[in-house]
């Protein structure tokens, strides 16, 4: 942010369930394109500019870009990514859901053109417990007309065996019911 005056930085001093996120942004954001980054996880170098140059070279609403994912405190690494770039169009989106279905559970390691965030009421998605950026990547789904998968891993999200998303709890629940709804 000190390098480039179009980057500003906007702390969120607590952490929270739900993550502030999808709020803050929807408040503050200005631009083209909403994307995010956990605390604890990093991009390769030219993220934003290859999530950019692929965005608006296949005219995407979405642009996703595999992951790899570091199990911490081993050596354990697994990848999510296609083996070719994808792109496509809303009258195909039901018949390549195995192509993008596992890229659509989180909002990292998407870039997202703003003018959705700002579509929808920042109270279109409940306050979930668990599950909420999966929430937020459907409304967003929705409303695409166009999403594509780059064949890159830009985004290393670390696998911390502590995290709620690797633990069932009674609270999760309700929460898998409203997104299984959802997604019905």
């Amino acid at each position: 942010a000190a390098a480039d005056p179009r980057i500003r930085l906007l702390r969120n001093e607590k952490n929270a369930i739900p993550a502030p996120g999808a709020q803050i942004c929807h408040q503050e954001g200005i631009g083209c394109y909403y994307t995010s980054l956990d605390a604890d996880d990093w991009w390769k170098l030219d993220y934003l500019e290859r999530m950019i140059q692929f965005a608006e070279s296949n005219h995407l609403d979405i642009a996703c870009t595999g992951a790899m994912m570091q199990v911490e405190g081993t050596e354990e690494k697994h990848f999510r990514k296609v083996k070719q770039p994808v792109a496509f169009s809303k009258n195909a989106f039901i018949e390549q859901l195995p192509a993008y279905h596992a890229f659509f559970r989180t909002l990292w390691g998407k870039l997202i053109r703003m003018e959705y965030l700002h579509s929808l009421p920042i109270d279109t998605v409940p306050s979930l417990f668990y599950g909420y950026d999966t929430a937020w990547c459907f409304q967003f789904l929705r409303r695409a007309n166009r999403i594509g998968i780059d064949n890159s891993t830009l985004y290393n999200y670390r696998v911390r065996k502590k995290s709620l998303s690797y633990h069932y709890t009674p609270e999760r629940f309700d929460c898998d019911i409203y997104l299984y709804n959802d997604a019905i």
